[in-house]
């Protein structure tokens, strides 16, 4: 299971129960994931641990509030290896792990949204 269901029912009560309003905010993480994703590429292609820390942070926290908890905990990984002293260019397959794993994550969401 991708997605915990209950973070999402849990997000879209906070946020007043609307389902329109709960697929905005799962839209815009797909548009923001993305880009952040790319970021951390990039990030550690290049070596620089700020981008890939700020993006790890980023993604970590957006995904736990939608319930994609298994990407969340590698994203908090690599964020705690950044923290203790890896470079972000050891970080590149863990963010090959997040970049094969968004895809699944995203349908996982729509299917949701779907539900």
């Amino acid at each position: 299971m991708l997605i915990r269901r209950e973070a999402l029912d849990t997000l879209q009560k906070l946020i007043g129960g609307s389902p329109e309003d709960l697929e905005d905010l799962v839209r815009g993480f797909f548009e923001e994931g993305q880009t952040m994703l790319d970021d951390a590429r990039a990030a550690a292609a290049t070596g620089d641990e700020v981008v890939l820390k700020r993006a790890a942070h980023s993604l970590k926290s957006n995904a736990r509030e939608l319930g994609a908890l298994g990407f969340a905990d590698l994203c908090a990984a690599i964020e705690v290896d950044l923290i203790s002293g890896q470079t972000a260019s050891d970080m590149t397959g863990r963010v090959a792990a997040l970049l094969a794993l968004w895809p699944d994550v995203c349908a996982a969401l729509e299917a949701e949204l779907d539900r």
